[in-house]
């Protein structure tokens, strides 16, 4: 038997690291389906694919192999699982039957941002996208001429596909900025697009024939909406946006809800700082939020936030004009800690997930001291209490429900792996660099 020569680290070796995350757990607990990112020298990109574990016998396959599939996410039922893939022109839905065959697309018009969301009923599935928002009579810019307004607004109406590569060199895509906030790293230029909410209905059973697009926009306004939230009972859809014009300068955010039952949108929360990645409670009565109340600016640390839905959703549904809730009715969790919410490691080579997720009456969530982020829970009350916290261990997302937890984490000398949290134990899930680091040694590391 011979064994691998030792070496160490080499700027090539970039290429043979993988990275895990946006894991989801089946609603029985009984499985983990989860993404493997790698690069890929030749194409000079990144590359997912979706993997698939037991976690009662901790057996993994691979579900897909195109490399550009991502964002599992379990049916209520546990059945299916859809994901978003830009195999096709765009970026799409897709629909696994579990108990075999190929996947199906729930085709769209719109190219799909983010990860797809169930309804309950698991017969509708609500995403984002990013579409031309403004009115009929939007000028790009003072004293743009009609020709240039064509121009431009062709570009934004863009579906967001391959968008025929041969073409970018015959066309005058010459950028004209007008908003303050105009491009991010790894998602490129904003252009005149917002992002909206969609649904779009899912056939219980994989259809006979290829369907036809028939999703509808629920969200307007030249604003940009988060990824939806869902309410357990499945009446309200809830996002994170600023509806104003002033958006762009704004260091802030609201929670707005959209009543499925008579199509209006209600102004939910009024808040004094940026909101973000909501999530209902199991019972409905909560929503729990990451954000800050700008107390010092740009530099408030990011907390997590509790706020009591319930008696506002009662009154909101016998009839009453509602007034958003505001600051002094939420709860900060995390305060008392003067420590952030969420993952802050400062790595390059991570997939990322959730920061948080609801087990019956208690919300898990991920919380950083000195690079490290550590899994903690809390109740309603906001009572907080350490589940998985040690100070060499870098948590970068958390996913679960009732009956399992899982987490994704690195060490200064080990790459990032998926794990099972399992009566105070953790088991690994994946060991995507396992066989590559067999042949690497790794310097010594102190703080």
């Amino acid at each position: 038997m011979t064994t691998m020569p030792i070496r160490g680290l080499e700027p090539k070796d970039l290429y043979n690291i993988k990275s895990v995350g946006g894991a989801d757990v089946s609603p029985d607990g009984r499985l983990v389906a989860y993404v493997v990112q790698r690069l890929d020298e030749e194409q000079d990109k990144s590359l997912t694919d979706i993997y698939l574990c037991d976690l009662t016998t901790l057996e993994t396959k691979r579900l897909t192999s195109s490399g550009r599939d991502s964002s599992p996410c379990f049916s209520p039922d546990g059945k299916r699982l859809a994901f978003t893939s830009s195999r096709s022109d765009k970026n799409q839905i897709y629909i696994l039957d579990l108990a075999g065959g190929e996947a199906w697309q729930v085709p769209t018009d719109e190219a799909v941002g983010g990860a797809p969301v169930w309804f309950p009923d698991g017969t509708r599935i609500a995403y984002t996208a990013g579409v031309f928002s403004h009115s009929d009579d939007w000028q790009p810019y003072p004293g743009a001429p009609a020709y240039d307004r064509e121009r431009l607004m062709a570009i934004a109406k863009r579906d967001g596909g391959k968008d025929k590569q041969e073409d970018k060199a015959k066309q005058n895509n010459v950028k004209v900025i007008t908003r303050l906030s105009y491009r991010r790293d790894g998602v490129g230029y904003f252009g005149e697009k917002a992002r909206q909410v969609f649904i779009t209905p899912v056939p219980t059973k994989t259809p006979s024939e290829n369907l036809q697009p028939a999703s509808r926009q629920v969200t307007g306004g030249n604003y940009n909406h988060s990824t939806p939230a869902i309410s357990p009972c499945g009446r309200y859809l809830g996002t994170s946006v600023r509806r104003s014009d002033t958006a762009d300068y704004d260091q802030k955010g609201d929670l707005w809800l959209w009543d499925l039952e008579t199509n209006e949108f209600h102004w939910l929360y009024d808040g004094p700082g940026p909101v973000w990645e909501a999530l209902w409670s199991v019972d409905g009565r909560t929503l729990a939020f990451g954000g800050h109340d700008s107390s010092h600016n740009v530099s408030t640390t990011t907390d997590l936030w509790l706020l009591d839905v319930a008696e506002w959703l009662e009154r909101l549904a016998q009839g009453e004009q509602m007034q958003p809730l505001q600051v002094a009715q939420a709860k900060n969790v995390t305060r008392p800690f003067d420590l952030p919410f969420g993952a802050h490691a400062g790595a390059e080579l991570r997939y990322g997930g959730s920061s948080m997720f609801w087990q019956e009456s208690e919300l898990y969530f991920l919380m950083s001291e000195r690079g490290a982020a550590g899994i903690y829970r809390t109740d309603a009350t906001g009572q907080v209490t350490p589940v998985l916290v040690d100070a060499d261990v870098a948590i970068t997302s958390i996913a679960g429900n009732a009956a399992a937890l899982v987490y994704t984490a690195s060490q200064p000398n080990q790459l990032e792996e998926l794990y099972l949290y399992d009566q105070e134990e953790s088991k690994a899930i994946s060991r995507v660099n396992e066989q590559f680091m067999q042949g690497i040694e790794l310097g010594n590391w102190e703080k």
